[in-house]
């Protein structure tokens, strides 16, 4: 009977570990391995050098169940004799207690149990290594080996943008992050597949003084009431269809007495970057960022 009960316990053990350890992915296990608590961080750290190599790990547990799932029936019959009570004895120990129980454990908490099973586990993988190692490379060549899920802005994987709107506080799930900085995270991130000319606004859009242009009291109320914080001034009228003569004029007038009537050609006016609408949204940011604020306004061709 001593025997029984070990065998049910190793089996009971190794069918919460398949469950738990390979439902367990390497990039959540690398992050808290970094970032989780300090109880998550020794745990993770145990188990990410098992959980590297997937089939692997999954041949050498699946070969030890299926050892002990074999020898199970032949000790029950050594207790109960051969015939039907055997059989349905086996079948509720395995269903009831060396597989419900453990899955749901261990689907809670495969973490902890992964952790405190890291070193047998790994002694198991050592032992079936012979039989192990050319299963797990022939899985490897059916299905490719294994991929820890990346998230990204876009492409077959769950997109990173999905997954920072799942967190914002203001839904219904009422995530740890605010509305505003989950916007303003998303709107980061989509920067990244953005370029100048998805951004940028049409000149026959565009607010634009002429470089003759006299500041008087109506051009520089209609200057503020643009609400902008920089104002492209070009020098001939062929310059607003794409002529790259064009500066800025910072919106910074205070100083301008309108009854001078001072030209917009006498006043020192900032340089425009000027890129190409193929350049990338994230680029354009590096670009500005090298200007050291020589140039905050851009313009592309």
């Amino acid at each position: 009977l001593s025997i029984c009960i070990l065998i049910h316990l190793v089996y009971i053990i190794l069918t919460g570990l398949t469950l738990g350890l390979m439902s367990l992915d390497e990039t959540n296990l690398a992050i808290l391995a970094v970032a989780g608590s300090e109880k998550q961080r020794a745990c993770a750290s145990r188990i990410l050098p098992i959980r590297k190599n997937k089939h692997m790990l999954l041949t050498a547990l699946v070969l030890t169940n299926t050892v002990v799932n074999e020898t199970l029936p032949v000790v029950l019959n050594g207790i109960f004799g051969e015939g039907y009570i055997a059989v349905i004895a086996s079948t509720l120990l395995l269903v009831i207690f060396s597989e419900i129980i453990p899955q749901a454990i261990c689907t809670r908490h495969g973490l902890a149990v992964g952790a405190l099973f890291a070193i047998p586990v790994r002694a198991l993988m050592m032992l079936w290594y012979i039989l192990a190692w050319p299963i797990s490379k022939c899985l490897d060549l059916m299905l490719g080996e294994h991929e820890s899920p990346i998230y990204r802005v876009q492409g077959k994987y769950i997109k990173l943008n999905e997954l920072i709107r799942m967190h914002d506080s203001s839904l219904a799930n009422a995530g740890s992050l605010s509305h505003r900085t989950a916007t303003i995270i998303q709107g980061t991130l989509s920067l990244q597949t953005k370029t100048t000319g998805d951004l940028a606004i049409p000149l026959d859009n565009v607010f634009m003084l002429s470089h003759d242009t006299l500041l008087s009291k109506d051009v520089m109320l209609k200057i503020f009431e643009s609400g902008y914080s920089r104002i492209p001034v070009y020098e001939t009228q062929a310059a607003s269809t794409g002529d790259s003569d064009i500066k800025a004029l910072q919106n910074n007038l205070a100083m301008i007495n309108p009854e001078d009537a001072v030209s917009l050609s006498d006043i020192t006016l900032e340089p425009v970057l000027h890129v190409p609408t193929s350049y990338s949204a994230t680029d354009l940011l590096a670009a500005l960022r090298k200007s050291s604020g020589t140039a905050e306004t851009w313009s592309c061709y």
